[in-house]
């Protein structure tokens, strides 16, 4: 750790000890965690030192040694009084939560709304999409195609949104540092124009009638030949990235010598010079178009998106220093120790190398206020270490912290800390090992951040996990640790959707939104939670529409929360006890969905899929990104992931500064290599950036290593290539395991600690381990009405076989693929013939129906000939045809079909219980008067397939669906609900 400071004090509490009151002390760091850590510590200091016994001596000479040496237990104890007084006048804090008080203060000048709030990323990536769509509704068509293509290289994206979202996602961060210098984005000009046409050919034909070398034989040399061939392929299709980026052009360009071994000639070099400077100047052009259009894309979503951001109040923490400094620039914020209730005369900043340029703009003012007499007692202390700089995507400075003496020569000569009081001496050995020798490990080597990394480091000495380099694949590793019994979980939590109940329910919501969805549908009908809201039928999607609208209904009622507290009620009995708690975080996160203005359930789906949340209690084995573990300690970490190359992505910006503290001159999209070649200016951004990003990964993995208290096992994965490029993986082998090679799984490298901490550490969770609690049951209340009778739902799918089927157990049976989709096809065709004289669907009807459902093309003209033969058949023909059921009309009764007919009506059995049955007809045929059924007949279409001579298959088939056909005849039979009435046949 460096700490540069000015003076002392700064640690000082209540006027007994250093005369500085607690409301003028201003304390931040960038966790909520780490600074609720540092009151623990002071409050603990304080307590230890007022108890009696060993401890409190030892507390006691700790706090004399360190602010106060006249302190006695009596002071500590006053101390302590005072801290309690004014406690809510203490100002420990996350430095975003500082600035948030400090715009809350300027409220009014600021523009901000009555009630404004900072938002989770959810509810801002929304406002990002309406932002969004507000730019694609409102721009010109015409202008708006030519920026996509721009944009996108001339190569239009299957959804213009989602690229849209991406580049605004990656760029705008640089456009806000950057938007009052739109020069800054002009970086690509190129210095000289493109040929013009007439001198475009003379260049082409000039190359073409270039000859290549030739070998000892006097024969052309085949490899100039194919590259000179190719090349010619390249320039006559007006290909001008591809003829740079190989072959003659690319050593051309390159100032290289010689191309397979021949010299690269003046002749070589006039024939390919004008090619490859107009190559150069065409595809300079395209990027500087590039970065032209997405500076118009930029400004016209920020005018939208800053514009809903002040309409509903709802900020992120990054805006709000944004929205000071604007406050400042016109205004000045001089009365904000006034507005804030406190006057700061000790500031203390943790983390300092995570500061960004905008937040030290902001507390600048402050820090030179403190800084300007050395006479008044007032002070500021900085606490950084520039070897844990992981924030450089949030704007970070590292080296702010180095330039503070320079700025503030107060501050003297730093002092740094090398003693870890975390890691024990193996882990430290690691460390060192890896660390010491940076400026000369060859997988930094292409770039200055090994020497500049380097030259922070100095060797640990000691004193008395689970890290993932990525979100992304940690839901896989706790999968996978469960598998094996290892009890793990994600920190941070993972969405609750990682209990089938409660993923169920989501797509019980996303059903809402989407009826149609099959896929949604199946997962609920399939699952505990599909009889409690009357789902149990995956191919009834009748059903599945009726429990769409019925959710939609009882959501805008109700609202999210208390739904999905009656569907708990009634899911419990079916959930174990993790499902029963990740159900009620689940309803946590309704109720605060409940606070927002969206409605859609969709919108909730997608909130509840990606907000982390905690479980109950902390199981023994954390996975998390290392980001995350900034700051925490584990007796064990186990680093897994450590392959991935330290290069830069595609979609990574280039942004230039003249120095760190300097505002941006220079902005350019990612430029490949061949147009880095171009411009020198380019190839020095670029090269700036890879330097600042390996500088980056260096401090990741020495954060990773420094985590470990008693073990470190970094896994890399086993190559037969010699370590080539920058990654953690080639790092830690070239440092640790140089002449190791690439043996396949084995160890390159091993220390070994005498401690038997693991004993130690098992022995002391034993001693500490709290009683053991008995298991309490918790007895639902069930609810009345509506709900009780959804619970005792049915349908008469349900029904088939004489009794409920267990979906859980059918779907373990063994099916021919596609079965459910053939069923579902077969269903729909059928039901897009009204009668038979009036025609039927032609093929391209029926293929349009099986698109429609999302059935594959092919799969559905594997069904054709299925459909086909069925109609074909006399007895199918007759069942729709109107003809035949003209004598069945009596005087006066007209004859009608309906398709596809939902019912809901009360049914009962024998013993006098009784349910809501409800369902759809496939097909209702009914014989009416005066608008009343007088009878009716069911058809309820069935894809089983069945040889027409098993007779005894067919006969235990009928018996199967018997039930079924009944539960249709009785619904059919009642005159209440939306059923004809009457009699059935």
């Amino acid at each position: 750790m460096a700490g540069p400071g000015a003076g002392g004090g700064g640690g000082a509490v209540g006027e007994e000890a250093g005369g500085a009151a607690p409301e003028s002390i201003l304390a931040t760091t960038f966790t909520r965690k780490a600074s609720g850590e540092i009151f623990d510590r002071l409050a603990r200091r304080l307590l230890d030192a007022c108890a009696g016994g060993d401890d409190a001596d030892r507390a006691l000479r700790e706090l004399r040694e360190n602010v106060h040496a006249g302190l006695d237990r009596d002071g500590c104890v006053r101390l302590l009084a005072t801290l309690g007084r004014r406690l809510h006048r203490l100002h420990i804090r996350t430095i975003d939560s500082f600035f948030v008080l400090a715009a809350g203060a300027y409220a009014l000048e600021l523009d901000l709304i009555p009630g404004w709030r900072i938002v989770e990323d959810d509810e801002d990536e929304r406002l990002r999409m309406e932002a969004i769509d507000r730019v694609l509704e409102a721009g010109d068509r015409e202008e708006l195609v030519a920026l996509i293509g721009v944009l996108s290289g001339g190569v239009f994206a299957r959804s213009v949104h989602d690229a849209l979202m991406r580049a605004v996602k990656q760029a705008y961060p640089v456009y806000l540092q950057s938007k009052d210098r739109p020069e800054a984005w002009r970086v690509a000009r190129p210095t000289t124009p493109p040929l013009e046409s007439e001198a475009l050919e003379r260049a082409v034909a000039s190359l073409r009638a270039m000859s290549v070398p030739v070998t000892g034989g006097g024969t052309p040399h085949k490899g100039w030949a194919r590259a000179h061939d190719l090349a010619m392929e390249h320039a006559d299709a007006g290909d001008w990235e591809a003829f740079l980026a190989a072959g003659v052009a690319k050593h051309v360009a390159t100032r290289a010598e010689t191309y397979y071994g021949k010299p690269i000639d003046e002749r070589v070099r006039a024939a390919y010079g004008d090619l490859v400077r107009h190559a150069q100047s065409v595809l300079l052009e395209a990027l500087d178009r590039r970065n032209v259009a997405t500076l118009e894309l930029l400004e016209s979503f920020d005018r939208e998106y800053w514009a809903r951001k002040r309409a509903r109040g709802a900020f992120q923490f990054d805006d709000i220093p944004r929205l000071l400094l604007e406050r400042r620039a016109s205004h000045g914020l001089d009365d904000l120790y006034y507005r804030i209730d406190g006057r700061i005369s000790h500031l203390l900043l943790d983390e300092f190398q995570d500061t960004s340029i905008v937040q030290f703009d902001l507390l600048e003012p402050i820090m030179d206020e403190l800084l300007s007499d050395a006479s008044d007692g007032r002070t500021v202390f900085c606490v950084g270490d520039l070897k844990q700089s992981l924030y450089g995507w949030r704007d970070a400075e590292p080296e702010l912290l180095q330039r503070l003496p320079d700025r503030w020569p107060r501050f003297g000569t730093p002092r740094t800390l090398e003693r870890s009081f975390r890691s024990s001496p193996v882990v430290l050995g690691a460390l060192n090992e890896t660390f010491s020798s940076i400026a000369s490990n060859p997988s930094v080597g292409t770039t200055r951040a090994g020497a500049s990394w380097g030259a922070r480091f100095r060797e640990h000495e000691a004193a008395p996990g689970l890290l993932m380099r990525r979100r992304k694949p940690i839901p896989l590793m706790v999968n996978a640790l469960d598998s094996l019994d290892v009890d793990a979980s994600e920190e941070g939590g993972n969405p609750v959707t990682d209990d089938p109940g409660v993923a169920a329910t989501t797509s019980l919501l996303w059903l809402a939104d989407h009826p149609g969805d099959s896929a949604a549908a199946y997962h609920v009908a399939t699952s505990p939670i599909g009889p409690v809201v009357g789902l149990t039928d995956p191919r009834d999607r009748a059903q599945a529409g009726r429990v769409s609208m019925e959710l939609r209904r009882r959501l805008s009622r109700d609202g999210y929360a208390p739904t999905l507290s009656a569907i708990l009620s009634d899911a419990a009995p079916s959930l174990d006890e993790r499902g029963f708690g990740r159900f009620c975080q689940l309803i946590d996160l309704a109720q605060h969905f409940d606070e927002t203005p969206a409605i859609r359930p969709a919108e909730f789906v997608r909130f509840v899929r990606r907000r982390h949340v905690d479980e109950p209690g902390r199981r023994p084995v954390r996975v998390m990104t290392i980001h995350a573990a900034k700051g925490l300690e584990f007796d064990a970490v186990v680093l897994p992931e450590l392959n991935e190359p330290w290069s830069m992505r595609s979609d990574d910006m280039l942004v230039e500064r003249d120095q760190p503290m300097g505002p941006i001159t220079g902005v350019s999209l990612f430029a490949k290599e061949s147009l880095r070649g171009m411009s020198d200016r380019l190839d020095s951004m670029h090269r700036a950036c890879l330097t600042r990003q390996v500088e980056e990964e260096l401090c990741v993995l020495y954060v990773a290593m420094s985590r470990a208290v008693h073990h470190l096992e970094m896994i890399i994965e086993p190559s037969d290539k010699e370590p080539g490029g920058a990654s953690s993986a080639n790092v830690l082998r070239s440092a640790l395991a140089p002449d190791a090679g690439a043996p396949p799984l084995s160890t390159l490298w091993e220390r070994r600690s005498d401690e038997d901490w693991a004993k130690h550490l098992s022995d002391q969770a034993r001693a500490e381990a709290p009683p053991v609690r008995e298991r309490v049951e918790l007895a639902l209340r069930r609810p009345e009405g509506v709900r009780a009778a959804r619970r005792q739902g049915r349908s008469p799918s349900s029904m088939e076989g004489g009794q409920r089927i267990d979906l859980g157990e059918a779907l373990r049976m063994p099916v021919a693929g596609g079965a459910l989709d053939r069923g579902t096809l077969l269903h729909a065709w059928f039901e897009a013939i009204e009668w038979i004289e009036d025609g039927t669907p032609g093929e391209r009807e029926l293929m349009e129906i099986a698109a429609r459902l999302g059935v594959d093309g092919a799969d559905a003209s594997n069904v054709l000939p299925e459909f086909a033969s069925a109609l074909a058949s006399e007895s199918v023909r007759a069942i729709l045809s109107r003809a035949a059921y003209a004598d069945r009309l009596a005087p006066g009764e007209t004859l009608r079909v309906r398709r596809e007919r939902p019912f809901a009506v009360r049914d009962a059995d024998e013993t006098g219980d009784t349910w809501l049955l409800s369902g759809v007809f496939d097909r209702l045929v009914t014989g009416d008067r005066e608008g009343v059924s007088f009878w009716a007949e069911i058809v309820d279409f069935k894809s089983d397939a069945i040889e027409a001579s098993d007779l005894f298959e067919l006969e235990a088939r009928v018996g199967f669906y018997r039930p079924q056909m009944r539960s249709y005849r009785r619904a059919a039979a009642r005159p209440d609900g939306r059923n004809p009435g009457g009699r059935a046949r």
